[in-house]
């Protein structure tokens, strides 16, 4: 019908120019992740060291039998590690097989926001190696990190892992 047929071209069109990402903090600072990114949030646990690993990998978490990485976000920036935190949060993302955990100290919930509110992340920040662009939601400026570039990240450690066993 010419009803239905107005309303599957009214959701493509939103679905191009809309984007749900789920927010989250870090070291001080607001990042989004693209919901259809991310395989679930878990309370913290203290991830296994990697001996002669990465300073930004915490370490490796223990997700049903499934080792993955843990990036720590605060040392990715440059700033101090984060001891693991009664409330913290591991965001674990995937894509494919491939899936990385982000450690988080708060979520803030989903936000949809316009595609033409995305500023690219090459704009904003002096080094946007890791990230996709910027938004602001509300008055805070919020990251959106790249996701395959963190899961490349991770993909090298495991690497290194495999062949340092």
């Amino acid at each position: 019908t010419g009803a239905g047929s107005s309303l599957r071209n009214l959701r493509r069109f939103m679905s191009q120019v809309l984007r749900e990402i789920l927010l989250f903090e870090a070291g001080g600072r607001m990042f989004g992740l693209p919901v259809g990114d991310v395989d679930r949030v878990v309370h913290a646990v203290r991830p296994v060291p990697l001996p002669h690993g990465p300073a930004f990998v915490e370490g490796l978490l223990n997700l049903h039998g499934t080792a993955i990485p843990v990036l720590d976000l605060n040392v990715w920036f440059g700033d101090a590690p984060r001891d693991v935190g009664l409330g913290d949060l591991m965001i674990v993302l995937r894509a494919g097989s491939a899936r990385v955990a982000l450690h988080a100290e708060h979520a803030r919930g989903v936000a949809t926001v316009t595609v033409s509110a995305i500023q690219p992340a090459t704009a904003v920040l002096a080094s946007a190696d890791h990230f996709a662009g910027v938004v602001m939601i509300e008055d805070k400026i919020v990251l959106l990190p790249d996701v395959a570039s963190f899961l490349a990240a991770a993909r090298s450690v495991e690497l290194r892992e495999a062949t340092a066993a």
